[in-house]
């Protein structure tokens, strides 16, 4: 992960649990799940090793979400998309698998 500088250089983020989680990610999908104003990211990885969601704590740190049915689906990720299909005024959650159910 990289931080715009503001003057077209970027900066290189180094601590944190979202860049040192040390799995095969395949991709990431930025959304406010919280609603509180502040982007999360929902990390998809492949080789069977479960999701994640880490929770934007506003200070520039995330903390790791690592229970529930939507980390722990068990298929092998290819893809995740965040949007409001059912339009009640939350973001949901689509994940595509490889292996297993999406």
């Amino acid at each position: 992960m990289y931080n715009n500088n503001g003057d077209g250089t970027f900066t290189k983020i180094t601590a944190g649990d979202l860049v040192n989680d040390g799995k095969s990610t395949i991709m990431g999908a930025w959304g406010d799940y919280d609603n509180d104003g502040d982007l999360d990211i929902y990390v998809a990885y492949y080789d069977n090793y479960d999701n994640r969601l880490f929770k934007n704590n506003g200070d520039g740190t995330f903390t790791t979400i690592t229970t529930g049915d939507f980390v722990n689906d068990g298929g092998n990720s290819r893809s995740a998309a965040w949007s409001d299909y059912d339009n009640d005024g939350d973001i949901d959650l689509f994940v595509s698998n490889y292996d297993g159910l999406n």
